[in-house]
């Protein structure tokens, strides 16, 4: 099963809870799940990545390198274990299109 939020929905509930609120629930997502995301790059490419805070989908040889080079303090900036590319990335929190949470299967 799938939840999805499209940028309306994701203005949406900026509008209603704020800014802190808001990124608070995108975490959440990413926190419990994996996550397709679809945002736009600082370079103005749209991209798309399968990706997740969820240490249990996170490989133990990972999780070592996230915390041996921690991330700067930006509230701006989302940082992610891309499923893929099996490396650590980031979004900003504004430029996110689109986030489909899967509560199911990592291999869709």
């Amino acid at each position: 099963m799938s939840i999805v939020k499209n940028t309306q929905e994701l203005n949406k509930n900026k509008a209603i809870f704020g800014e802190e609120v808001h990124r608070e629930i995108i975490k959440n997502e990413l926190e419990l799940y994996w996550c397709k995301i679809i945002f736009e790059k600082v370079n103005g490419e749209i991209r798309t990545m399968k990706c997740t805070l969820n240490p249990d989908l996170v490989d133990y040889k990972y999780k070592d390198k996230a915390e041996a080079r921690p991330a700067k303090n930006n509230p701006d900036v989302c940082r992610v274990f891309d499923i893929d590319k099996k490396q650590w990335r980031s979004f900003r929190y504004d430029n996110l299109i689109m986030i489909e949470s899967d509560i199911e299967d990592i291999d869709s």
